[in-house]
């Protein structure tokens, strides 16, 4: 095999692989494009609230429970401030 011969098969192997990562590359782009929109769509569906099964709801709902033991211990420390003093006297 002469160099010519050999220079010609390097330059066409190289183009062969060149053009196998291309489609390679486009395969794997399309597949992760797919992957990640797939990905983007169920997160944000879980940011709006749909009333009761979104991560948005469930947080509204553990913050309203909150508010409302924050009330019922601020009520009962009132009661047992009076109490006391009630006691005490």
């Amino acid at each position: 095999m002469s160099t010519d011969q050999l220079i010609a098969l390097i330059a066409t192997l190289c183009t062969i692989l060149s053009l196998g990562g291309f489609v390679v590359a486009r395969l794997v782009k399309g597949y992760t494009s797919e992957i990640v929109s797939t990905l983007v769509k169920d997160y944000l569906s879980e940011l709006k609230p749909n009333h009761g099964s979104s991560l948005r709801d469930d947080i509204i709902c553990i913050k309203t429970d909150l508010t409302s033991l924050k009330v019922d211990v601020a009520t009962l420390e009132g009661k047992f401030d009076q109490h006391i003093a009630e006691n005490l006297s």
